[in-house]
C-alpha cells in the first residue's frame, strides 16, 4: 500500500510510505502535472492549468521539471507524503518533521469537531482553525473538505475569498508551505468551478512561512497540529518564554502545546497528534499543570500501531483534545480502524 488508507475503506493503520521515495526535487516536481490532472477533473478550462497563476501562492524558487515517465501521486496525502519523506533524514530528525497519516487527520478532526459540540450534520467553520506546525497541510484538509461540503448553498465566490478567515496553517519549511497551498487549493477546485468565469480569482493560499513559538499570533478557535518533537536547544529568551511550561530540557512539541493553550479562544479546542511522554514524568510537569488550569482534557485517544505511524520512527502516540470549556469527565479511546471507547474518567486537575 503506497500511502494508509482512509477510514471510510475500512483498513487498519499501516506503516506511511510514500508512493515514489525519491529526491526533494522529484517530489516538488509532480506539483504541476499533478495540479493539471485535478483541474481536468474538475472541467475548469485551460487557463487554471498553471499552478503558479492559479493559486495565490509563490514558490521559494521555480519548480522543477518532471519527466514524462515518472508516476502521479494518486491523491492529496500521496502528493505530502511524497515531500516530507524526501527531506534528508537529517532534516527531518533535526527539525523533527513527519507527515501525518490521512486516518489519523480525520481522526482528530473528528474528535475535534465533537468537541466543539458540532452534531453528525457537516458544519461550516465559525471561526479561525490553525496549524501551527502545518508541513504539508495534511491536517487542514478534512477541515477545509468540511467546511467546503457545508457552504455547498452559499455563493462560492463569497466561500472561497472568505476562507483565509476560517483556516491558517504556518510553517517554516517554504516548501512544504507551498506544497500546503498547492494540496489545499485543489480542494477548492470543485467550488472555482461553480463561480462564473467572470468572477474568479486565483485560489487563496491558507498557509504562510512562519515560526509560530516566536510570533504573538491572534486567538483562534482551534489549534490543530501534529507538531515537530524532539530536545530543542532553545534561547534565553524563548526559555523566559516558555518560563511557566518548561522544567528542564525543552521538546519542541511541549512548547507548541504550550502555546495552543495560550492561544485557544474559551469556547476553542486545542486538538494535538503528540507522543504520550507527557503523561509522566518530571521534564512535564509544568506543561501538565498548565493545561489542567488552562484547557482541560476533553478527550484521549491512543493510537494502536507504534511502528510506521512516521516513518521508521516507534513512538508511543495519541490524539489529545483540550478546552478551556468547563470539563467533568474526559473520554478515553483508541484508535485503529475506528476509535473504540475505553473509558470516561475526571479530567485531570493536577
Amino acid at each position: 500500500m503506497s500511502v494508509t488508507a482512509s477510514i471510510a475503506e475500512g483498513q487498519a493503520l499501516t506503516p506511511v510510505t510514500a508512493w515514489a521515495v525519491g529526491s526533494k526535487e522529484a517530489a516538488l516536481a509532480a506539483l504541476r502535472p499533478w495540479w493539471a490532472q485535478r483541474v481536468e477533473r474538475s472541467g475548469l478550462g485551460d487557463e487554471w492549468l498553471d499552478v503558479e497563476s492559479a493559486v495565490d501562492a509563490v514558490a521559494p524558487e521555480p519548480l522543477p521539471r518532471m519527466d514524462s515517465n515518472a508516476a502521479l501521486p494518486y491523491d492529496a496525502h500521496a502528493l505530502g507524503l511524497s515531500y516530507v519523506e524526501a527531506l534528508p533524514a537529517g532534516e527531518r530528525s533535526e527539525h523533527g518533521r513527519h507527515y501525518t497519516p490521512s486516518q489519523l487527520a480525520q481522526q482528530l478532526w473528528a474528535m475535534a469537531r465533537e468537541a466543539l459540540g458540532y452534531g453528525v450534520d457537516t458544519q461550516r467553520l465559525h471561526g479561525l482553525v490553525r496549524d501551527p506546525a502545518v508541513g504539508a497541510g495534511a491536517l487542514l484538509v478534512p477541515v477545509l473538505r468540511e467546511h467546503l461540503k457545508a457552504s455547498r448553498d452559499t455563493d462560492p465566490a463569497f466561500v472561497l475569498a472568505s476562507l483565509p478567515q476560517f483556516i491558517e496553517g504556518i510553517d517554516t519549511d517554504p516548501w512544504a508551505v507551498y506544497v500546503a497551498n498547492v494540496i489545499l487549493a485543489a480542494e477548492m477546485l470543485p467550488t472555482l468551478a461553480r463561480v462564473a468565469p467572470s468572477r474568479r480569482h486565483p485560489l487563496p493560499a491558507l498557509a504562510r512561512v512562519g515560526n509560530s513559538l516566536e510570533e504573538d499570533l491572534s486567538p483562534a478557535l482551534v489549534w490543530i497540529m501534529n507538531p515537530p518533537y524532539g530536545r530543542q536547544r532553545i534561547s534565553a529568551a524563548q526559555r523566559a518564554r516558555f518560563a511557566d511550561s518548561l522544567f528542564g530540557h525543552a521538546n519542541l512539541y511541549g512548547m507548541f502545546m504550550a502555546t495552543a493553550i495560550r492561544g485557544v479562544t474559551g469556547e476553542g479546542v486545542v486538538a494535538a497528534l503528540v507522543p504520550t511522554s507527557f503523561f509522566s514524568g518530571l521534564y512535564f510537569h509544568r506543561l501538565r499543570e498548565q493545561l489542567s488550569e488552562r484547557a482541560p482534557l476533553r478527550s484521549l485517544s491512543f493510537v494502536h500501531n507504534r511502528a510506521g505511524v512516521f516513518g521508521g520512527v516507534l513512538q508511543e502516540t495519541c490524539l489529545a483534545v483540550f478546552t478551556p470549556r468547563r470539563v467533568q469527565r474526559a473520554e478515553i479511546s483508541r484508535v485503529r480502524v475506528e476509535r473504540t471507547p475505553v473509558a470516561k474518567v475526571p479530567s485531570p486537575r493536577t
